[in-house]
């Protein structure tokens, strides 16, 4: 797909220009940038929702880079109860790591089902919102020991599964994908995205100088 360093403000743009030529396309009292129509958006949004518009139903493969810190990067919605990712996996993986006595590691293979954000702009946790479980679901896969200085290492690698497509039981949903139809060149698409990043957390039984926590669960 696209650069995500230097295309936002040229795809945003496009994507707006298009959109103009075709205003006469939304509903009755709806305008351009209000509402559900905002024009909020981010690299990761501009990206998932081009691919959906162009991409032709392709799978939508991303391993670390831009994507692996974009998904580490989530703040959540605090405002409607939803925490942080990097707090989510917290509350799942530092329980199994506390359960381990100094020596010990065991082997991590969960599948299961996370949320964060939800909204109408054009952001990529937004789209992502939930994981979908016909397609993988949440996978955390990987390993967590302990040192026999009571140190403990989770090194793991987490991946995104789910599906861009419209939930039609949302009216908001469905004038999108009816508008989506009138765009020049489009064939909206629904499709498969996986996102996958690694990372090595060490968190010390005695923190402190030169013996800090480390990594992206710290």
């Amino acid at each position: 797909m696209f650069n995500q360093t230097g295309c936002d403000k040229s795809i945003s743009t496009m994507l707006i220009n298009i959109s103009g030529l075709v205003l006469s396309g939304l509903p009755a009292g709806d305008k351009l940038g209000q509402g559900i129509w905002s024009l909020n958006s981010d690299w990761a949004g501009i990206s998932i929702l081009s691919h959906w518009l162009y991409g032709g139903g392709k799978d939508y493969v991303k391993v670390n880079g831009f994507w692996g810190r974009y998904m580490k990067n989530d703040k959540g919605d605090p405002q409607n109860g939803v925490k942080a990712l990097k707090n989510q996996m917290q509350d799942i993986l530092f329980p199994k790591g506390d359960s381990l006595k100094n020596g010990e590691s065991m082997q991590i293979d969960i599948t299961t089902a996370i949320e964060i954000e939800n909204g109408e702009d054009i952001i990529g946790y937004q789209y992502l919102h939930g994981t979908n479980a016909d397609v993988g679901g949440f996978q955390i896969k990987g390993s967590i020991s302990k040192n026999d200085k009571g140190d403990t290492t989770y090194n793991l690698t987490y991946t995104w599964n789910d599906i861009i497509d419209p939930n039609y039981i949302y009216s908001s949903d469905s004038k999108k994908a009816e508008f989506a139809k009138s765009l020049p060149f489009a064939n909206p698409t629904d499709f498969t995205i996986r996102i996958s990043w690694s990372d090595n957390t060490v968190i010390r039984e005695n923190p402190g100088w030169f013996n800090w926590n480390s990594g992206w669960l710290k």
